[in-house]
C-alpha cells in the first residue's frame, strides 16, 4: 500500500484597513520523514516571516491525498502584535455635521463643535484632549488638559473657545510610554450685528416700535445728509462759476479799452 502525498499551506491574515483583514499565502520550508512505518508520513514545514504592526493571525494548513479525497487540517495562532501608537486623526463636527478636516477651523459664535480623536496601536491607545489659548484670549496661557476621553464636545461656543486643540494618543509598548499627538485650531467668529444687540439690550432698546423708530430715523439721516451735501456742492459750483464769469469780463474791459 502506497503512501499518501501531503503538503503544506501557511496563511498570514493582515489588517490592510480599520475592519478589513487581507489572507496572504506565503511559502514555507516543508519536509517530510518517511522513515516511519505509518500510513501518513511525519514532516513539519517552518515559516520565517518579519512580523508587521498589520499581522493578525497565522495559519498552517496540511493537506492529504487518500485516493480521490482530500483530507485537510489546520492549526492556526493569534498574533499579539505591539506596536506604538500612529495614524492618529481628529474628526470634526460643527452642530453634528461632519466637516472636512483641516489644521484650521472657521466656526460661528453659538455653535456646537465634536472633536473625536482616533488612533492605532496595540495596546488601544488611551486619549486626552488639551488646548493652548491663541494669542489675545483669556483663556489662561499654556497647555491645559480638558478630557481624558477621545471625545471633546463645545456648545455654544464664543470668542474665549477660540485656542489650538491638541489630541494626545497614548499607549505602552514593554513599559515605555509611546504618544502621538494631532492639532486642531479653531477660531471663532463673532456673529453680526452682535455688538449693536448687545447696545441695544442694555439700552433698553428691546421694543419693537422703538427699533423701528431708530431704522427710519437712521434713514432719514442719511438723506437729509446727502441733500445738504448736494447742496453745498451746488452753491460751491456756482459760486466759482461767477468768479470765472467776471474775470473774463474783465479782461474783455481791458482788452476793449
Amino acid at each position: 500500500m502506497g503512501r499518501p502525498e501531503s503538503s503544506f499551506k501557511w496563511f498570514v491574515y493582515k489588517s490592510t484597513h480599520r475592519d478589513f483583514v487581507e489572507e496572504v499565502e506565503m511559502s514555507g520550508i516543508s519536509s517530510l520523514d518517511r522513515s516511519t512505518g505509518s500510513c501518513s508520513p511525519r514532516g513539519h514545514s517552518t515559516l520565517a516571516i518579519m512580523i508587521t504592526r498589520a499581522d493578525q493571525r497565522v495559519k498552517c494548513v496540511v493537506q492529504q491525498q487518500t485516493g480521490k479525497e482530500t483530507v485537510e487540517v489546520s492549526d492556526e495562532r493569534v498574533l499579539d502584535v505591539q506596536y506604538s501608537v500612529t495614524d492618529t486623526e481628529v474628526g470634526v463636527k460643527v452642530n453634528e455635521k461632519f466637516k472636512e478636516t483641516a489644521e484650521e477651523i472657521l466656526v460661528r459664535q453659538g455653535d456646537s463643535v465634536r472633536l473625536t480623536c482616533q488612533s492605532r496601536g496595540n495596546p488601544e491607545p488611551i486619549f486626552s484632549w488639551s488646548y493652548l489659548p491663541l494669542q489675545g484670549h483669556t483663556k489662561g496661557s499654556g497647555l491645559n488638559v480638558l478630557a481624558e476621553q477621545p471625545d471633546l464636545l463645545l456648545t455654544n461656543v464664543t470668542s474665549n473657545h477660540s485656542a489650538s486643540y491638541v489630541c494626545v494618543a497614548t499607549n505602552f509598548i514593554r513599559g515605555k510610554k509611546q504618544t502621538e499627538t494631532k492639532t486642531v485650531r479653531i477660531i471663532v467668529k463673532e456673529k453680526m450685528f452682535s455688538n449693536t444687540r448687545r447696545l441695544e439690550n442694555e439700552s433698553g432698546f428691546t421694543n419693537p416700535a422703538l427699533r423701528y423708530g431708530m431704522i427710519v430715523g437712521t434713514v432719514l439721516g442719511s438723506m437729509i445728509l446727502v441733500l445738504l451735501i448736494s447742496l453745498l456742492s451746488v452753491i460751491i459750483y456756482r459760486r466759482c462759476t461767477r468768479m470765472e464769469d467776471r474775470k473774463y469780463l474783465v479782461q474783455y474791459q481791458g482788452v476793449k479799452a
